[in-house]
């Protein structure tokens, strides 16, 4: 009994070790990526290739030496992690979406952490063979190993936000990391004296039904990639869509491996309904994932309802990996390559292909389409009527014409719903998989038309890169900057009105009356993160604006569509890149006024708020300069954490936050830094800038690179918000989120 429970300490601490390590690596990359979830993404296909590699490994030798002469290998491999214990990477801020910085990110992944990874990678497989050649009793059963180096991972990922990154910094993670790798050593080698292999060598040749075919080995792949692409695209939608909290990642990834511990086990565990309603399911995930898109429920209701399609979508794919596994241990390798292959080009298609081709997450509905294609293959009712064909067409042509010969109605959101319906009720019960696999693709199809195909406004400009997707809309005479949904910058689209500033740059908000009453008299200002621009309409030509922005797009749409830049008669420099390191590398620059305004996206850079990084900027100010933190944001709330920072630097530190009965109700929140004492005098009596409760700055852990918790920060009561407005039934424009 100690024989299998010393495999299954192995095994689950090595998946711990395997998920914990990556977490810890993808919070080092994020900051200087632009903390988007295209990062994590990044990093998540890098493990799955690493994975694909260490079962790749396993399998050739084990494969062509068989168990008792690989066994010796393995003991030389977990030893050599020793000489490349993880420490802190080095990272590049990128220019942008490209195949370099892909490669950027998945070399400088290779160069940290891609030994250390790519030995992890070996221990399930290898336990599962080392069980299967043993004389245990367990033997007949090996894939139960894999559930629990499924577990491993699930606990490394659900106690990682919640324990180790509130309690802990990245350097005692690390440590605690590199003591539970000499555990898993130690006891690797008392397994490796315990344990004898008994069975005879794999490489022998094949029995009577040992043949896998090669429809069989194609479900592997497919099933291995839908259950990655609909997780990964679960987290694309949570962070675009729904709340921009990077905390947030861990529940898709969480399901997913939830879904492999319920299913790869002695007993799997599935309910029968996923199963017999996977038409049902396909359906109501493609109509989710518009409704999501419209805004149609609260945050709470959306979270549920996606990732409770996730999870049913996951278990599916597991339960019918564990159907379809072969049937003796000869093949278990070669089982676990094809799959944990298809899970590498899942990861790839979701986060390297489709936001290249895409305006919108279709990875979503790319996901139900590979669940859908395994169905065809399994054969059953592959008919396709007229009746369908016809359907299909036209939707098609309505698509098409509808937006060209009646522009002014937005009747095609209310036919695209009437299809939707129709496709759940229709297609699904009908149960005709290749009808389903067609109305799936036509559905991706659409949701790559022009935005504003639900929209009653005009979108003048949209693009999907790295950093998300950037929109410019025309709705009510004002145009607007959208990254994802959250608002970035408006003006008025009448030529005698384009001077106001709007949203939360106007001067009636609390950043806006400080900068428009120039009482400073900023001789060179520095803005980090450029949006549209708004803030250069308060420089005057005696004064020098230099803007940081990390996001080329955003550059791009700030000079095409907006007048602000080209309208100020300031001197105006732009600088492209993490803001943090480009400021690290001028050593020179000195500000009157430097405004930090990143934090108010979906991916907010909080190394540009640690201790370090507010340092940094004092280095740039001139004597008696002023730092203004823009730092609204709907579900984070990050005044108590610059306010411990300001502290710890010496600074007097003020808020104030401010709101205008006007373009859909702005509620704009700034903190001020300064180290002039009249200066914050006079901020205190002309503006009202209130300094923060002592007591509660001192309760506040001091944010620094090393340390930061996204979960002390995180607004609860905003997740709970009112059903938004459903565009198709109403003209009205929507309401930014700050």
């Amino acid at each position: 009994m100690i024989d299998l429970w010393l495999l299954r300490a192995v095994t689950g601490i090595s998946a711990f070790l395997l998920f914990q390590i990556e977490l810890i690596i993808a919070k080092i990359f994020l900051p200087y990526y632009g903390g988007s979830y295209l990062v994590w993404g990044a990093c998540v296909v890098f493990f799955q290739a690493a994975l694909l590699a260490g079962y790749l490994f396993a399998h050739g030798l084990i494969q062509k030496y068989g168990m008792r002469r690989y066994r010796w290998v393995h003991l030389f491999l977990i030893l050599l992690p020793l000489l490349f214990f993880p420490g802190r990477p080095l990272a590049a801020g990128p220019a942008g979406y490209s195949l370099p910085l892909v490669l950027d990110i998945f070399l400088r992944l290779c160069a940290t952490v891609g030994p250390v990874f790519f030995v992890l990678s070996t221990v399930s497989i290898t336990s599962q063979m080392w069980l299967s050649a043993s004389s245990l009793s367990s033997k007949s059963n090996p894939y139960a190993l894999y559930s629990v180096s499924s577990f491993g991972s699930f606990a490394a990922l659900l106690s990682y936000p919640f324990v180790f990154e509130v309690h802990w910094d990245l350097s005692r993670q690390i440590w605690f990391w590199r003591a539970l790798y000499f555990l898993m050593l130690g006891l690797s080698i008392w397994m490796f004296q315990r344990i004898r292999i008994t069975g005879t060598a794999v490489s022998g040749p094949q029995g009577p039904g040992e043949a896998i075919t090669f429809s069989r080995q194609i479900r592997w792949l497919l099933l291995g990639a839908a259950g990655v692409i609909v997780f990964l695209a679960a987290t694309n939608i949570i962070t675009g869509e729904i709340v921009p909290a990077p905390l947030l990642w861990v529940i898709p990834l969480g399901l997913y491996l939830l879904s492999f511990v319920l299913n790869f086990r002695e007993k799997p565990w599935c309910p029968s309904w996923i199963v017999s309603h996977i038409y049902f399911l396909l359906g109501s995930a493609a109509l989710l994932f518009f409704l999501i898109e419209q805004r149609v429920f609260p945050v709470t209701i959306a979270l549920i309802l996606l990732c409770g399609i996730q999870f049913a979508l996951c278990m599916y794919c597991q339960n019918r990996l564990f159907a379809l596994k072969p049937e003796t241990d000869r093949h278990l390798t070669f089982f676990y390559v094809i799959f944990s292959l298809g899970g590498f080009a899942g990861g790839l298609l979701t986060t390297w292909v489709v936001p290249l081709i895409s305006h919108s997450i279709i990875e979503y509905l790319a996901g139900l389409v590979v669940i859908a294609t395994t169905l065809v293959l399994d054969g059953k009712k592959n008919h396709f009527s007229r009746r369908h064909v016809l359907w299909t067409i036209a939707l098609i042509i309505a698509v098409v014409t509808w937006p060209v010969l009646f522009p002014q109605y937005n009747f095609l959101g209310i036919l695209m719903i009437f299809m939707l319906f129709r496709f759940v009720f229709h297609f699904i019960f009908k149960q005709a998989p290749a009808a389903v696999l067609c109305g799936l693709v036509s559905l991706a199809a659409l949701a790559c038309y022009p935005p504003d195909l639900w929209n009653a406004d005009r979108v003048v400009y949209t693009r999907r890169n790295y950093y998300g997707i950037s929109k410019v809309v025309d709705s009510g005479g004002i145009r607007s900057l959208y990254h994802g949904d959250t608002l970035h910058g408006a003006q008025y689209l009448a030529q005698d009105k384009r001077g106001e500033l709007l949203a939360y740059y106007s001067p009636r908000l609390p950043g806006g009356e400080v900068l428009a009453a120039d009482v400073f008299s900023p001789g060179r200002i520095g803005l980090i993160g450029l949006g549209a621009g708004t803030l250069s309409g308060y420089a005057s030509a005696r004064q020098t604006v230099d803007f940081y922005e990390l996001d080329p797009d955003v550059y791009f749409i700030a000079n095409r569509y907006f007048t602000y830049l080209h309208d100020s008669p300031a001197r105006i420099n732009f600088i492209l890149g993490d803001a943090r390191r480009s400021l690290e590398e001028n050593k020179m620059t000195r500000y009157d006024l430097l405004v930090v305004d990143a934090f108010g996206g979906d991916a907010v850079p909080f190394h540009l708020l640690t201790r370090e990084g507010v340092a940094l900027y004092r280095r740039h100010l001139n004597s008696g300069g002023i730092l203004l933190f823009h730092i609204s944001n709907r579900y984070l709330d990050l005044k108590n954490v610059l306010a411990r920072v300001g502290a710890s630097l010496g600074a007097h530190v003020g808020f104030k936050a401010g709101a205008q009965r006007s373009f859909v109700d702005i509620v704009s929140t700034w903190v001020v830094m300064t180290w002039d004492e009249d200066h914050f005098q006079t901020l205190r009596s002309r503006f009202q800038w209130i300094e923060p409760d002592p007591r509660v700055v001192e309760k506040t852990r001091l944010w620094t690179d090393q340390y930061t918790n996204i979960l002390s920060v995180i607004r609860m009561d905003q997740l709970l918000g009112p059903i938004r407005y459903f565009a198709p039934f109403n003209p009205a424009p929507r309401t930014p989120r700050l």
